[in-house]
């Protein structure tokens, strides 16, 4: 029995994997508003040392794993090296007021330098978070939208 599900484990783990690696790089994105469209103009982003310290470290694990590592096909592929991300952050920081950040506490958007905000006007997202926290940030994003949806919620009823 042991032997049987030894095997059925090996099996299971044989099959190829998917890896996402969670970085800071360098946050020097430009954007800008083009009539209804955003543009967002990110020089060499896929190009900076970061990718090529995380594919090192990758290429080492799955070698001390006796695994092989394949780097993004879409790289080699494309002269652009595009990125991807599940969790785009720090476009709209939060910040004490407007000289600080684009949005408060409560995900109210700010009008110019001072606290005074935009009525209604709200963001409740990942872009409020500064920058990169070193780990998933999806339960970080997921409590401060519902702190902002129940301040909104909150503010409505009273």
């Amino acid at each position: 029995m042991e032997s049987i599900l030894a095997t059925a484990w090996d099996e299971r783990l044989a099959g190829p994997y998917d890896v996402i690696v969670v970085g800071s790089g360098y946050g020097g994105a430009i954007t800008d508003l083009d009539g209804d469209n955003l543009r967002i103009d990110w020089p060499g982003a896929g190009r900076e040392s970061i990718f090529q310290q995380i594919n090192q470290e990758c290429f080492a694990h799955a070698k001390a794993l006796g695994a092989s590592f394949i780097e993004n096909a879409a790289w080699h592929l494309s002269p652009w090296k595009t990125l991807v991300t599940a969790h785009p952050l720090g476009g709209c920081p939060m910040g004490e007021d407007g000289s600080h950040g684009v949005v408060g506490h409560f995900g109210k958007v700010f009008r110019d330098d001072t606290q005074a905000v935009h009525d209604g006007l709200y963001v409740a997202d990942g872009s409020i978070i500064r920058s990169a926290l070193e780990v998933n940030p999806f339960l970080t994003i997921s409590a401060l939208t519902e702190r902002i949806v129940e301040n909104i919620v909150a503010s409505l009823t009273h």
